[in-house]
């Protein structure tokens, strides 16, 4: 009932928006074509590339690297309703460029890479992490390292890696993402002490503080369940999923992308086609035009991207069963670098449930879709030794491409790199973070 009630908000905004009834104008159809052509049809910015995975199929990526780049690995996995470019800007960054090699993949089913015929975690995380493997060959020499960074699903990906596979990688970063075990936690602890509250009021009804109190325990649900309310529209069957996708021109989208921006007003031409390009994807012609695109590319290209891509919110990704495929285990095992985090810390959390690879979290803490109390705080309890959150007070969901968060992705990923005990490495990122200037975090060591 939630999806159709929030379905019907949407609506609504679409026609306050006068969205409903309007159609793209020539002008604007001439600027997405464009759009769609630099991004999909061959980036001269970027060399874009195919990786067929173990899962036999095929993901598409860009990457920036000069001919002799370094030994270092930096892969970049994006969210929805993105993908790769949302990192164009950080694969540009010279610094990073003098360090490592760079690259950014479409998740299956989004941008140029291959459809899956389930999305749950087995498919996803094992076509992920199979594409990282076989980067991680061409590229880290012995004693270079690999970095994972993931914002949103990619994020959620990086939590779950570094969870169930942590010899992936030396080093996960996760921007504004939940880590599914923890949030479920969260969720759990403030229904249980609202019920305790509530209860503690029926046997004293005089009592209205224990009344209080159970209300301001179901709060931070309350505000991730509303900032959720598209999340239960992609789980309603498939005819009215498909119609929301298209409904006023896009409306969804291009509200999410005015969200990315930051801003309230529509955005300006050339950046809403930019946009609006890289959510859906390669177009027929650009298909046409490139000509190595898969065939699940192309069909997309003819029904659209939408019905794909919204498969992550209710196929398993989020809480299902992975169990890495022996291929992978061997794999990982021989490219290792070195070797994953097996030191515990006091904790009442399952060893299981831990992350067991070094993380560095990022958090914007003005992000619509996600609440922190729910999706950040008392992470750290899930965390191994060397990790650290980060909180950005006056950033929201999009860090990638805000002004101040792209630049903390930009030096958290730097440092990463560079860091070497781990006393010193803890305020050498304390430093490079402060030498920003005007950007307020809050850090915490794990």
């Amino acid at each position: 009932m939630y999806g159709i009630f929030s379905l019907c908000v949407f609506v609504l905004l679409a026609i306050k928006d006068g969205s409903v009834f309007r159609r793209r104008t020539r002008e604007e159809q001439e600027a997405l074509r464009k759009a769609r052509h630099e991004l999909w049809a061959g980036n001269e910015n970027f060399r874009p590339a195919f990786e067929t995975a173990e899962v036999q199929k095929s993901l598409h990526f860009i990457s920036s690297d000069p001919a002799d780049a370094p030994g270092d690995l930096i892969v970049f996995i994006h969210g929805f309703p993105d993908s790769c470019y949302l990192w164009s800007d950080i694969l540009k960054s010279p610094s990073l460029l003098r360090k490592a090699r760079l690259i950014a993949i479409d998740l299956p089913g989004s941008g140029g890479s291959d459809s899956l015929e389930q999305y749950d975690a087995q498919n996803v995380l094992d076509a992920v992490a199979s594409f990282i493997v076989s980067k991680r060959k061409e590229t880290v020499a012995s004693g270079c390292r690999c970095i994972v960074v993931g914002h949103d699903w990619g994020g959620l990906i990086a939590y779950r890696l570094a969870a169930e596979l942590p010899s992936l990688a030396d080093w996960f970063i996760v921007v504004n993402s939940a880590y599914p075990t923890h949030a479920k936690h969260r969720i759990t602890d403030y229904i249980s002490n609202a019920r305790d509250r509530l209860l503690q009021w029926q046997s004293r009804p005089l009592q209205l503080y224990a009344l209080r109190q159970g209300a301001n325990a179901l709060r931070p649900v309350v505000a991730q369940i509303l900032k959720s309310n598209y999340a239960f529209v992609f789980n309603l069957p498939k005819t009215l999923t498909d119609w929301f996708g298209k409904m006023g021109n896009q409306f969804f989208l291009r509200s999410a992308h005015r969200l990315a921006a930051r801003r309230s007003t529509h955005l300006p031409l050339p950046q809403a086609a930019r946009a609006m390009a890289s959510s859906l994807g390669p177009s027929l012609e650009n298909c046409v035009e490139r000509g190595d695109y898969p065939d699940s590319v192309h069909q997309r290209a003819k029904v659209g991207a939408w019905p794909e891509r919204i498969r992550l919110y209710s196929e398993g990704l989020t809480t299902g069963t992975f169990d890495p495929p022996h291929h992978l285990r061997e794999c990982v095992s021989s490219t290792t670098t070195s070797p994953a985090t097996n030191e515990s810390r006091p904790s009442d959390v399952p060893e299981h449930e831990r992350l067991k690879a070094p993380c560095t979290v990022l958090f914007g803490l003005q992000d619509p879709a996600l609440d922190s109390r729910i999706c950040l705080d008392g992470v750290e309890d899930y965390m191994g030794p060397q990790s650290q959150v980060i909180r950005v007070p006056h950033c929201g969901h999009w860090l990638p491409i805000e002004p101040d968060g792209h630049l903390m992705v930009e030096a958290v990923c730097e440092w990463a790199l560079d860091r070497e005990t781990e006393d010193e490495s803890v305020s050498r990122l304390r430093t490079r973070l402060e030498m920003l200037g005007g950007v307020s975090f809050q850090m915490k060591s794990v």
